[in-house]
């Protein structure tokens, strides 16, 4: 178990309800998630000139939007003007909870379609997070299941302990809770599906959903990042990543380039 608490709290980026930071988790082996190396939010379309300044001052160089072109079209994000590199990197055809979530009525089967169906938009958007020369943001509209999946997934093929990668997850649903989730709740009010499956679909993220997919990753990949290398990812590109995210990776890297300098001294 975690030996500590996890960062969760939103950071202050008026505008928006799910926006944090993934630093300061525990890595297996030891080291942790770097801080402002990551971060992850709820859509941008309603960030205040406070949100905007906010958002700047994080240094972020690169914004993965997961949101579909029908959502980014009706909720622009307001980051014009910012000098960040911003790309659109849909996980699903629209947002999971007016499409893909009514169909399958369970977090757990819409969760399960992500990884089955859409390895390939997945891994690119991993790809994206790796090449970025800088801190990267990856936001949907509620920060919750595309991005929950994504960062999980990320954290997973980091070495991030798997009781973080959970927690992480599952901080959204407190997050969310209170003006955003009655909102939300109003915009659906005419699916077909029973009060209880919206509103579990729409305003939660219970810790055994998030387990249970890693673990079904584990079972089905050998996990994360076989997942990704089964989908077009590089050795080298993870490496990255984890070089980017983590504080032992940093640590691993120059130890490696060292041996490698001794040896070729040698040879």
């Amino acid at each position: 178990m975690i030996a500590h608490p996890i960062p969760s709290a939103p950071l202050p980026i008026e505008g928006t309800y799910n926006f944090r930071e993934v630093g300061g988790y525990p890595v297996t082996g030891g080291g942790m998630t770097r801080a402002g190396a990551l971060y992850r939010s709820d859509a941008l379309a309603g960030l205040t000139e406070a949100g905007r300044k906010a958002l700047a001052a994080l240094g972020l160089r690169r914004i993965l939007d997961l949101r579909s072109s029908p959502e980014r079209a009706v909720n622009a994000s307001a980051v014009d003007g910012l000098g960040m590199d911003v790309q659109h990197h849909p996980i699903l055809k629209a947002a999971a909870p007016q499409t893909e979530t009514h169909r399958s009525h369970s977090l757990e089967t819409l969760y399960r379609l992500m990884i089955e169906r859409r390895g390939k938009h997945l891994t690119a958007a991993l790809r994206a997070m790796a090449g970025a020369e800088g801190p990267v943001l990856v936001h949907c509209t509620a920060g919750k299941d595309r991005t929950g999946v994504l960062v999980a997934l990320a954290l997973e093929a980091v070495g991030v302990e798997r009781d973080a990668v959970v927690e992480d997850y599952a901080a959204t649903e407190h997050n969310l809770a209170g003006e955003w989730s009655t909102r939300m709740l109003a915009g659906v009010s005419d699916w077909t599906i029973g009060e209880e499956d919206i509103r579990a679909i729409v305003t939660t993220s219970p810790a055994p959903v998030m387990a249970g997919l890693l673990g079904h990753l584990d079972e089905q990949y050998g996990g994360a990042r076989t997942y990704f290398l089964a989908h077009g990812m590089r050795q080298d590109e993870l490496e990255t990543l984890r070089v980017a995210l983590t504080t032992i990776g940093t640590r691993e890297s120059s130890a490696l380039r060292r041996c490698a300098g001794v040896a070729a001294s040698r040879s």
